[in-house]
């Protein structure tokens, strides 16, 4: 019964987030598209970040058997 409602919560959560978020795609702008050189994209700031979310994502299916609560729900 649990199980049910988290993942009932987690669909209308990823349902509804657009619409309470009001997001929007710069697709459908007339602006025209400027082209970024690549050393200006790959800062030590972007690599820096990009490093550490991949340990993070690289970390969740190590930690999460761990966590009690998680279990209780899954």
């Amino acid at each position: 019964m649990k199980r049910r409602l988290f993942i009932i919560a987690i669909i209308l959560c990823t349902t509804l987030a657009p619409l309470i978020i009001s997001a929007h795609v710069k697709w459908f702008t007339e602006e025209p598209a400027v082209k970024e050189d690549i050393t200006t994209i790959l800062s030590p700031f972007f690599i820096s970040f990009a490093l550490l979310v991949a340990i993070v994502l690289a970390a969740i299916p190590q930690i999460l058997p761990r966590i009690p609560v998680l279990q209780m729900v899954l």
